[in-house]
């Protein structure tokens, strides 16, 4: 059996701040602890449940965020910046897999929840699928289903739990802290979180076969609502996209994969901000 983690930061035990999210602060390397921890309670559990295999794609910023010397035997972990994916925090993922993990997971854009974001939060105001607003896991989810395989655990805040269970039926959650404010909350320690992951990722695993993959009708429609009519006018020129709106760009492709896979470079065109000469 082969178990597919995807590992984020924002909804990480203990994470409350922007700065425990950048690299090279003495703050990131505290969070890249727990971050780790969180990840390899999730991969026991996943184990003790009888994985062979369990893939972790870190999925947070430079995507080198968890300590590879840590992780047991096992785990494969799945590195390296999101400049050279296509497929973001999913790289890798296909029918191989038997189930998904979300392990410090998010809600979407425009909600009240710790950090949230959708994707990028400097560049996308709101994302919408087939029309509906969605988030990352739901994204993650998506994606699985297109391959026949259902996302079964989820980790972060109590705003990441309830987007995760309305995204899908009978997925395990885990609160690893109360948020309180857009960057304050209320943290359980990490030895309490260890323990409710590593159990829940285990009881997910274990029942798998009962939570179903998501079907996304097809074809598939994304629009991206940009934070500024210039991030716009930069996806509709290096990209094939339709124009809907000052700020809104559109894409039609035959299946979820595809369609995430072209929003995700419509995304990082979008970041690509010109040079102090073109000023």
């Amino acid at each position: 059996m082969r178990v597919f983690l995807s590992a984020d930061m924002e909804g990480i035990t203990g994470v409350v701040h922007g700065q425990e999210l950048t690299q090279n602060t003495p703050s990131w390397a505290e969070a890249r602890r727990w971050m780790t921890a969180d990840v390899i309670a999730a991969a026991t559990g996943a184990l003790a449940a009888g994985a062979d295999e369990v893939v972790v794609v870190d999925g947070h910023a430079g995507m080198r965020n968890v300590l590879f010397d840590e992780l047991p035997a096992g785990v494969v972990a799945h590195r390296g910046p999101a400049a050279g994916r296509v497929m973001c925090q999913v790289e890798g993922l296909d029918d191989s897999f038997d189930c998904v993990l979300l392990v410090g997971y998010h809600s979407m854009a425009g909600t009240v929840g710790m950090l949230s974001h959708t994707w990028h939060g400097g560049v996308v105001g709101e994302f919408r699928l087939n029309g509906l607003p969605i988030g990352e896991t739901a994204i993650t989810a998506a994606v699985a289903g297109h391959h026949g395989v259902p996302v079964v655990l989820a980790t972060g805040d109590q705003y990441l739990v309830a987007e995760a269970g309305a995204t899908v039926d009978g997925i395990t959650t885990v609160a690893v802290k109360e948020t309180t404010g857009r960057q304050n909350a209320r943290c359980l320690p990490l030895p309490t979180t260890t323990a409710m992951i590593r159990d829940a990722a285990e009881r997910a695993v274990r029942g798998r076969s009962a939570v179903a993959p998501i079907v996304t009708a097809v074809p598939v429609t994304i629009e991206i609502d940009t934070l500024s009519h210039r991030q716009a006018d930069r996806i509709e020129r290096f990209r094939p996209v339709e124009r809907v709106g000052v700020r809104t760009i559109r894409i039609v492709a035959a299946d979820v994969p595809t369609a995430f896979e072209h929003a995700w470079l419509a995304v990082e065109v979008a970041d690509f901000e010109a040079g102090a000469w073109n000023q």
